[in-house]
């Protein structure tokens, strides 16, 4: 038997155009595989209609207030960004967060691009739950809730922004 199969293959793909379909077919099955992404894995329109919203109002410096409501629930931290870049971290009360500290909440201490990151990864990771709401004038994450899993309790986290101010010249 293996020998009959072995010579039909030989057969098949002696002719050149047998085997160009083959290869045509394989392609083709190779590139719709590729082109269907998996559920979860890519952001939604909203998602880059706001980040292309963002970007064209092309503010890079701005203040905000930011606060994560989650298992270990943090106090609100006002943000000063500056070129992109996390400059100034205070209390509610204006007391300056120091440099360590603001190390330890890279995460939770994001500017508005760092957001639209951790709100792509939540996608690309697969996370049970995303859900965001963005300002209707620039596009930023207002409100940006995540949880990893379905059966976890303490795995979900509520980033909200408030008090946000561009920094004209800066």
């Amino acid at each position: 038997r293996s020998t009959r199969a072995l010579a039909a293959m030989q057969y098949r793909f002696s002719s050149p155009i047998a085997t160009l379909t083959t290869i045509i077919a394989l392609g083709g099955l190779l590139l719709i595989a590729w082109a269907i992404p998996p559920p979860g894995r890519y952001p939604p329109p909203d998602y880059w209609s706001n980040l292309a919203k963002w970007r064209a109002a092309g503010v890079t410096s701005y203040e905000l207030t930011e606060q994560n409501l989650c298992e270990c629930e943090t106090a609100p931290v006002h943000v000063t960004v500056k070129n992109g870049k996390v400059i100034r971290l205070t209390t509610p009360s204006g007391t300056a967060i120091p440099w360590p500290y603001m190390e330890d909440r890279a995460d939770w201490a994001l500017t508005i691009e760092g957001t639209f990151s951790d709100i792509a990864n939540s996608y690309a990771q697969n996370h049970f739950a995303v859900a965001v709401t963005y300002d209707p004038k620039y596009g930023m994450p207002l409100k940006y809730y995540k949880k990893r899993t379905e059966k976890a309790f303490d795995d979900d986290v509520t980033h909200i922004v408030t008090n946000f101010t561009p920094i004209h010249g800066g």
